[in-house]
């Protein structure tokens, strides 16, 4: 069996322990038409407020109306459940691909940005969805870009990104993966609601001409059961769909300190979202090491879309209410 290692939040494979390494050194893959410098930065992205639109408010966004789910699309509904439910596969599928008609950099609609530089803002909806994330081809993202991905419905709550953040989460998936579409492809953090929207900022010294990133697809969530905390909107569902040989840990204290080691998974593959889950590894190597099956993630690409959900439990035994969590966005391994 061959042990391998993922690292920034670092996973490691279980079962048949298949793995990927992330290298130190710079590799020979690189993307066009400027290799990326070796960057550091953390290793996840947590979800903000108050954080300043650099549009316009009469800046309309462009929006891109992919309708409703067609019958094909809703087979793959049905056929991923059925996967799902069968013994043989273990991780859930909670969302299916949508391709998104060609948007290219050329294609955007830039705007004078607020404070200087250019802005240019894309709606996508997905009617239906629970929630949605979206795939951004990264060929060439300038040092000083600014991604924010928000839910028109509730702009206060942002997910910023810088352009040194997104590129060091790329060069990750190019070195181990090798150069592809799915390793150039940066997944946003999922944003709930059927209508995602992405503003790109640009500083007034940076050509539009040198921005080069592509929205390719969609993933569009179908089943989403993570629900606010018990304080808000309890959920019933995800505890009462629990087999009868599946046990609340929270009827047995003895269990509740290891417990917080256990965290709910997403992870998109190839524009599918999954559901899984894994465990943080006490070990003496000061490297945190988060333990999850390999049926759940295989290569570099998938890893670094995971999104983590911390002490999603019920409040009390048995309580179909949820517990306050913390989730840990994209990027995180």
């Amino acid at each position: 069996m061959k042990l391998h290692w993922i690292y920034a939040i670092n996973i490691l494979l279980s079962f048949c322990f298949v793995s990927i390494v992330l290298a130190n050194e710079p590799s020979s893959h690189r993307m066009k038409p400027r290799p990326f410098p070796q960057l550091q930065a953390k290793t996840y992205q947590l979800e903000q407020t108050n954080i300043q639109s650099r549009a316009h408010k009469s800046h309309s966004p462009e929006v891109i109306d992919l309708d409703f789910l067609s019958d094909d699309e809703l087979l793959k509904i049905q056929k991923g459940r059925k996967r799902s439910s069968s013994i043989e596969y273990k991780s859930t599928l909670i969302g299916i691909p949508r391709t998104i008609p060609h948007q290219r950099t050329k294609d955007f609609v830039w705007n004078d940005a607020l404070y200087g530089g250019k802005v240019s803002k894309v709606q996508i909806i997905s009617y239906d969805a629970k929630a949605l994330r979206v795939g951004l081809i990264i060929r060439d993202l300038p040092i000083g870009s600014e991604l924010r991905f928000y839910s028109p419905s509730n702009p206060d709550k942002v997910h910023f990104l810088t352009a040194k953040k997104i590129r060091y989460v790329i060069q990750k998936n190019i070195e181990i993966d090798g150069l592809s579409e799915e390793s150039q492809t940066y997944w946003s953090p999922i944003i709930q609601g059927d209508t995602i929207e992405l503003e790109i900022y640009l500083k007034k010294e940076i050509d539009i001409e040198a921005f080069d990133i592509e929205i390719k697809s969609l993933s569009h969530i179908f089943d989403y059961n993570i629900t606010t905390p018990s304080s808000q909107i309890p959920n019933k569902r995800s505890y009462l769909d629990s087999d009868t040989c599946n046990l609340d840990y929270k009827c047995y204290e003895s269990t509740w300190e290891v417990g917080k080691s256990v965290a709910k998974m997403v992870y998109t593959d190839k524009a599918s979202t999954y559901f899984c889950t894994g465990t943080l590894l006490a070990n003496n190597l000061d490297k945190p090491y988060f333990l999850t099956a390999n049926h759940c993630i295989t290569t570099q690409s998938s890893a670094s879309s995971l999104t983590t959900y911390w002490f999603y439990t019920s409040t009390s035994c048995n309580s179909p209410s949820i517990n306050d969590y913390k989730i840990i966005n994209s990027g995180g391994s």
